[in-house]
Order: structure tokens, then sequence, then C-alpha cells
């Protein structure tokens, strides 16, 4: 009985540490999601809110650079873009993003800014083009 007891209590603690962290977002991905909002804010969309900025890929930090793509108004069609000579395809025409300092930039701007070199965007490609 006295296992049973600890099993059982073992359990409820690990679905409530589970429970706990589930819904809990990393402070990177609120400043980033602060940031947009700011950032769209600033272009005249006053409608949006915190929860309506939704992070549809984070494709990892290159250079302290964040690439992601965020939800906003995108065509339904299948779009490629090259940046620096390689292809990135999406499903739509939502593109990446790429986030530093606060400020948003197109990936093609942030290659010609040198917030990303040639061998980030070899790598994004793979990541991207799957």
């Amino acid at each position: 009985m006295y296992k049973a007891t600890k099993l059982l209590a073992l359990g409820v603690a690990l679905i409530m540490c589970i429970g706990l962290f589930a819904g809990c977002e990393s402070s990177q991905e609120k400043q980033l999601k602060e940031d947009y909002l700011a950032y769209m804010q600033s272009q005249g969309d006053t409608e949006m809110t915190l929860d309506d900025v939704k992070i549809l890929n984070n494709y990892g930090a290159y250079n302290g650079a964040l690439v992601v793509r965020i939800e906003r108004g995108a065509f339904e069609v299948v779009t490629t873009i090259q940046v620096g000579g390689v292809d990135f395809t999406f499903s739509n025409s939502n593109t990446a993003l790429v986030w530093k300092n606060g400020q948003f930039f197109e990936l093609a701007d942030a290659y010609d800014r040198g917030l990303l070199t040639k061998s980030n965007l070899d790598v994004l490609a793979k990541k991207i083009n799957k």
C-alpha cells in the first residue's frame, strides 16, 4: 500500500509539473512577440494584440539573430525567394523574418546588412526547404 501511494503521489507531481510548464513560453519568445506587436502597431495595425502574435516556425539563432516565421497576412500561394543565391520556398507568401535587437528584417535585408552570412543561408535553406 505504501509503495502504491508513493507512486500515485509521484505521478500527480509529474502531471502538475508538466501542466505548469506546458503553457509557459521562454522570455526570449515573449520578448520577440512584444517587439513584433510594437512593430506592427508602429505600422498602423492598432487592432493587433499580443495574443494575435503566433510564431509558426523557429529556425534557430544565427550570429545573435533569430530566424522565425510569424503569422501575418499571407496569400495562399507557394512562394520562393532568392537571397544570396540561395532559394527558399515557403508554403505561402508568409516568409521568414530575422529578429535582432528588437528589430525585424526580411531575409534579404538581414543578409544585405550582414546579419546573416552565406553559410547561415545554406543552413537555413536545409531547414526551410524540407
